[in-house]
């Protein structure tokens, strides 16, 4: 792909944690490795620049005041990482009136940004997530006069958008500024163009899967890969942040309903967040027989998903959870809600569950029921579902916007 060479891509990205939690490890997103692992094959060598807020005390405090829990600094991962990928990290000072004017911050960070960028006639930014990066992008492309591409990854529109009226003002400043806004899901554009998105210069295009990393093997081997020995019939697997969004609040509920159709089942959840004490402890007091596990490197995480009979996922909102695909890769069956591109990514296979009222109990159910009918589920077609979906696939289409941005500036 000789064309593909001359791309001068920048990529921007914030950190994948978010920092309510004290001493929780920022790492690059799972999705923007991948995402460069694929253009490289491709001949696209990225530069990746990702964001990192720093928060004062005066910040703290606010913070704690008004939502009444800690925020919290988080550690960087290992300096390592970032050099593998070629990743630059650039920290910014979150002052408290950032807090109330973004663009502020913005400015900020888009002055340490342009020093760590060569334009050349070939440059492209490609940034991920529409707040505060992609006015930060905003601002940052119209002073070196580059095509700037947004890609939403569900939150920012569903969650960001529709809840601060603030937030919502500099996301659709920034999508509507763009060159081009991809979208993981059609939930996630839709819901765009419903608070104030012109629609223009748009495509829906979700994240991958990487085949190499997720795909079947033997319990035995999962086993003896994570040190994990099943002592119940069946596993039912939770794989997320434990965070509001997520549902997570309501995992011990739903593993009572699943323990109260008299299955023979333990649980397995992975991930860390702000409601993990509290979920330990109910689970604990309500004698529910789980094993949590805090952190998992996304190459072990296939290991862990070959425990689970079922996975669960049961969140209140999502974009294109990459998790589906990665389990049905590996031949494990979903119950999950209907939030968002959660049907869209689901493509008609596993049970979803309506959110309203006695949702959990409703859940259970559905859980219980695909448990007990694990015979006759094909897995099969869940793995050559995910096929559809690779990482290659998804690079594949973003390439060809990249090139029409580039056909865009000789013309």
């Amino acid at each position: 792909m000789s064309n593909d060479a001359t791309i001068n891509l920048i990529i921007l990205n914030g950190l994948n944690s978010g920092v309510e939690v004290q001493g929780e490890k920022l790492y690059p997103s799972p999705f923007i490795v991948e995402r460069i692992n694929a253009l490289r094959n491709e001949g696209i060598f990225p530069k990746t620049i990702i964001t990192h807020f720093i928060y004062p005390k005066t910040v703290q405090l606010a913070y704690q005041m008004i939502n009444g829990k800690p925020l919290h600094s988080s550690s960087l991962y290992t300096k390592e990482i970032y050099d593998k990928e070629n990743i630059h990290v650039v920290s910014t000072n979150w002052s408290l009136i950032a807090t109330i004017y973004v663009k502020i911050l913005a400015k900020k960070a888009s002055k340490k940004i342009l020093k760590e960028i060569n334009p050349t006639s070939n440059t492209l930014l490609h940034v991920h997530w529409s707040y505060p990066h992609g006015y930060i992008g905003m601002l940052v492309a119209k002073k070196l006069e580059i095509p700037y591409i947004i890609t939403t990854h569900g939150g920012d529109i569903n969650e960001g958008a529709a809840t601060s009226r603030r937030r919502r003002k500099y996301i659709m400043t920034a999508l509507n500024n763009a060159s081009h806004c991809i979208f993981v899901s059609q939930d996630s554009l839709n819901n765009a163009i419903s608070y104030g998105f012109n629609g223009n210069s748009a495509s829906v295009i979700p994240n991958g899967v990487d085949l190499s990393r997720f795909h079947p093997i033997s319990k035995e081997l999962s086993s003896e890969k994570t040190s994990f020995h099943q002592t119940k019939k069946y596993v039912v697997g939770f794989i997320g942040r434990l965070h509001h969004h997520k549902r997570a609040d309501k995992l011990p509920e739903i593993f009572k309903m699943i323990m109260a159709n008299n299955l023979d089942v333990e649980f397995i959840v992975i991930g860390t967040g702000p409601m993990s004490s509290d979920i330990q402890n109910q689970c604990t007091l309500n004698n529910i027989p789980v094993t949590f596990v805090d952190w998992v490197e996304h190459g072990d995480v296939m290991f862990w998903m070959n425990l689970f009979d079922v996975m669960i996922l049961p969140s209140r909102t999502e974009g294109w959870p990459c998790v589906i695909l990665e389990a049905f890769s590996c031949g494990v069956p979903i119950v999950a809600s209907d939030a968002g591109g959660i049907p869209e990514a689901m493509g008609g296979l596993g049970l979803i569950v309506p959110s309203g009222k006695d949702f959990e109990q409703r859940f259970g159910d559905a859980v219980s029921k695909c448990l007990y009918s694990l015979a006759d589920i094909d897995k099969h077609a869940l793995i050559e579902y995910a096929k559809r979906y690779t990482w290659e696939y998804t690079v594949s289409k973003e390439i060809e916007i990249y090139q029409e941005q580039l056909r865009n500036i000789g013309e």
